[in-house]
């Protein structure tokens, strides 16, 4: 896979990122007819999932969180689930797909996106460059400027497919970043049975990172805000259908910030080697849990932490992982930051307020459209910075994108 080193004056696609968003975004325009020639893919991965391989490895994920259908390519089939079948020779894959609880393996994923990647061309079509601004020129067309503030292109349409702008850290552990004994939940890590980590957060990196501590012998202290919630997916399922989407697109803008706060909580799936093995460690005394919020950090002694607790309770430990997440901000997008300042695309929390059809209307016009996927068009869809809300966001501009190309 050598990606190109020529920069395309013009297209008529510009995706502006490479990694999960852009390959189902690009995806589905081939799939309904679009040439590769007529897109150019900006961004300077190595890889469309180099982030979710890297941030899997670092807290040990095996599979997907996501079912059958969460793959990248453009067809909803249970794709992956066939191809463990015929890997394994065992039925369990498929059967598991039909009651939607098939999650499929990360490497078999990975394996999956790289041919899909080398077959459609996508590679073919990418600029190894980051694109700091986008901006509106005459003519139906808008261009496209590096990090030097350089002309890289222009397109006639423009799909923004930016992930998340960094790692999220609590407030109160923000200067102790550079800590060897404070990580996040996203970096390299190493447990042995003399630790005493302290887990901060509830989510599926959390879930893992118990996992993997207790596996070593460690014990692990689980420190969240909210009670630990238990879901199969990161969203309600409902809201993963149709009839969810109807009602979310009904609701005002304030009640839509309120399903947000209550969409935020973590989660992570039931799974019985999990449970299982917190059950065995409870017994022992190496695993405990509790509902509190750290307000402050302390070093009494090298290599040993103490946290103080909202509650007044203080914690020790000689780890402290963040298993917090990422950055909702997506003004820390130099790019997006841009948009907001320069052509007033509005934006609430860090947010940006898209259209339902997942397109920024305030820089848009009829043949010449600018759109989101990915967690910048979650206001559209809140479940878009998954796979299967990536290629629904991806569907609804891709009519637009056919239909003004022609026009």
């Amino acid at each position: 896979m050598t990606p190109a080193t020529s920069r395309a004056p013009h297209a008529q696609v510009a995706i502006v990122g490479d990694g999960v968003g852009a390959l189902i975004t690009w995806g589905v325009l081939r799939a309904a007819g679009l040439a590769a020639t007529d897109m150019v893919v900006f961004g300077d991965a190595p890889a469309p999932l180099a982030r979710l391989e890297r941030c899997a490895t670092a807290i040990e994920q095996r599979r997907m969180r996501s079912e059958g259908q969460g793959h990248l390519r453009p067809l909803d089939t249970p794709r992956l689930a066939w191809v463990e079948l015929w890997r394994r020779r065992t039925l369990w894959p498929l059967w598991l797909a039909l009651w939607q609880r098939y999650t499929p393996p990360l490497d078999l994923l990975l394996d999956d996106t790289r041919a899909w990647a080398e077959q459609s061309g996508f590679w073919q079509q990418r600029v190894p460059t980051r694109i700091a601004a986008v901006e509106r020129s005459a003519l139906n067309r808008f261009v496209l400027r590096d990090q030097q503030q350089e002309l890289v292109g222009s397109a006639r349409h423009v799909v923004l497919a930016l992930g998340y702008p960094g790692l999220a850290w609590p407030a109160a552990l923000c200067a102790w970043r550079q800590h060897p004994c404070v990580q996040h939940a996203y970096a390299e890590h190493q447990f042995s049975a003399a630790d005493h980590v302290v887990v901060i957060g509830g989510g599926m990196a959390a879930a893992h990172l118990w996992s993997a501590a207790l596996q070593r012998g460690a014990q692990v202290t689980a420190l969240h805000r909210h009670p630990l919630r238990r879901q199969f997916l990161n969203a309600p399922r409902c809201t993963f259908s149709a009839v969810g989407l109807d009602a979310y697109q009904q609701l005002e803008p304030a009640q839509r910030r309120q399903f947000f706060a209550n969409l935020g909580a973590a989660s992570f799936p039931w799974r019985l080697s999990w449970e299982w093995q917190r059950w065995q460690a409870q017994r022992s005394g190496r695993f405990q849990s509790r509902t509190d919020r750290v307000v402050a950090l302390a070093e009494p002694s090298p290599g040993h932490l103490c946290l103080s607790l909202a509650s007044g309770a203080t914690l020790a430990a000689t780890k402290v992982i963040c298993a917090t997440g990422f950055e909702q901000n997506m003004l820390r997008h130099t790019l997006i930051a841009g948009l907001v300042e320069r052509y007033g695309v509005p934006q609430r929390d860090g947010r940006l307020l898209v259209a339902d059809d997942c397109t920024l209307p305030q820089l848009s016009q009829p043949a010449s459209i600018c759109g989101a996927v990915g967690v910048l068009s979650r206001w559209a869809l809140p479940i878009a910075d998954t796979f299967m809300g990536m290629k629904y966001a991806a569907r609804r501009l891709q009519p637009l994108l056919m239909q003004t190309q022609a026009g």
